[in-house]
């Protein structure tokens, strides 16, 4: 009681015009006559404030502990109720028994009730992990939250595949701007399904019954801004196409594909997005990803994972080939270490790569693949504008003869201001890696190096690398430890 109390004593000072620091002096110095307080009084004091006040001030706390300051008096009791954002989250422990998890579907039920109750929600949160929940009662609670003039709503739930039906009244939510689902439901979408005013739509850890399902749900949202596809299982997709003009930003993460599971099969995805900005995807190549009118795009992140491809290295070095080149307009591009081995199955056909004119800054992380020399000088001779590079693991940069001294990149001696080498183990190749920098980018204004864990902790090692550094660079541009 007391914690709570002084929770709501504390936001209630910071309200009426005490700062911060008053506050947070009355919570710690005043705690033992907090303690000695007629707790009645208190009630009776907060109870006084008009109830907008009192709304403002329980908004201001945890949905869980709004809904216990029921207990604090009668004009508490329902107070809550009146919020009109609520977020519940629920951990359950997966070994509890099966009648002790069924009380999570009463969680469900609920909330349910709630919103029949409560007079305007206009954002929900419902996460119950760890717990089989009935797909009936989720379309129950989604078909009541529609009730409301919902601009927000997230529904995270934990199943195995239950097949589950989109409520029809979802194509009357005319306010709905955002939309989270992630449960492991297998979705149908029936006819009719749009969302004319929904701008963000995140879908995790779920299935579509069906290509229509799929293609009736992507297709139903005609001002759509910014779209995120994490870890789906599409188990019963061939092919869709979607074509969304407003789609501003995608996001694309299917990083949990086995290439042994033979139940697995290639399919396309096609996305017409005239006017997208943003990218970042990351799949498998059993995954092909098409893009059409991507002429917009100003940065993107490509991530192929290239994990047990032996028997696929044609297809997986045609596809990083097909989807780089697609992306000509970008001005930021991250090129993850697998993406980078692909490219190195592609050395062949590393020139039929657009020139990036446009791009500015490129970040190459390195990890346990380290690419040839030839690979990452066939990606810098094709950004003749680069100003910005980033790349980890320094003293793999140039780590073979594959890079003639007489042919280095139009980007070092033109434009590239900026360097940052993250990782860096301050051992010779490392040294090398920055020297090399020195002497061959002229314009090369700054050098940041950002320290591996084990240089960090060595300052003795630290103090002489550094030393070394600022030797080589004798006042050609500036080099900062981060």
């Amino acid at each position: 009681m007391i914690p709570l109390m002084m929770s709501l004593m504390k936001i209630k000072m910071q309200i009426l015009g005490c700062s911060v620091l008053q506050a947070a002096t009355m919570s710690s110095s005043n705690l033992h006559k907090l303690q000695r307080h007629d707790i009645g009084d208190m009630e009776d004091m907060m109870s006084e404030l008009p109830e907008a006040v009192l709304l403002h001030i329980l908004s201001l706390l945890p949905t869980k502990d709004a809904v216990r300051t029921s207990i604090l008096a009668t004009k508490w009791k329902y107070l809550w109720t009146h919020l009109s954002i609520f977020d519940f989250q629920v951990s359950c422990n997966p070994d509890v028994s099966k009648p002790e998890q069924e009380s999570e579907n009463c969680l469900i039920d609920w909330v349910d009730k709630l919103l029949h109750t409560s007079n305007h929600v206009e954002r929900l949160c419902v996460q119950v992990q760890n717990a089989d929940i009935d797909g009936d009662k989720a379309n129950s609670l989604l078909s009541s939250a529609l009730m409301h003039k919902l601009l927000d709503l997230k529904l995270s739930l934990d199943q195995t595949f239950a097949r589950f039906v989109l409520p029809n009244n979802f194509s009357a939510s005319q306010s709905l701007n955002k939309l989270c689902l992630e449960f492991g439901f297998t979705l149908y979408i029936p006819d009719g399904i749009r969302f004319p005013n929904l701008k963000t739509l995140y879908l995790s850890h779920l299935s579509f019954e069906n290509e229509k399902s799929a293609q009736r749900l992507l297709s139903g949202c005609p001002v759509l801004q910014e779209l995120t596809l994490y870890n789906f299982f599409w188990l019963n997709i061939e092919q869709i196409n979607v074509a969304i003009s407003t789609l501003r930003k995608l996001t694309i993460e299917l990083n949990h594909f086995d290439p042994s599971d033979l139940r697995i099969r290639s399919f396309t995805i096609k996305f017409d997005v005239p006017n997208l900005l943003s990218l970042s995807y990351t799949a498998h190549p059993i995954i092909k990803f098409v893009l059409v009118n991507p002429t917009s795009i100003v940065d993107a992140c490509i991530d192929l994972r290239c994990y047990d491809l032996q028997n696929q290295q044609q297809n997986t070095k045609q596809f990083a080939i097909e989807l780089l080149s697609r992306l000509g307009s970008v001005k930021s591009l991250t090129i993850s270490n697998d993406t980078l081995q692909c490219l190195n199955y592609a050395k062949d056909t590393l020139h039929l790569l657009p020139p990036f004119f446009n791009l500015t800054h490129l970040d190459v992380p390195l990890g346990y693949f380290y690419p040839t020399s030839e690979v990452l000088a066939s990606i810098f001779h094709k950004t003749p504008n680069l100003e910005v590079l980033h790349i980890s693991k320094g003293f793999f940069l140039f780590m073979d003869e594959g890079w003639p001294s007489n042919s280095f990149p139009w980007c070092f001696t033109s434009s590239l201001k900026v360097c940052s080498i993250s990782d860096f183990l301050g051992i010779k190749p490392d040294i090398e890696a920055v020297k090399f920098l020195l002497e061959n980018a002229t314009v090369l204004g700054e050098i940041n190096i950002f320290c591996s864990e084990l240089l960090s902790k060595n300052l003795e090692e630290l103090a002489y690398v550094r030393n070394q550094l600022q030797n080589l660079c004798q006042g050609r541009c500036v080099i900062k430890f981060r």
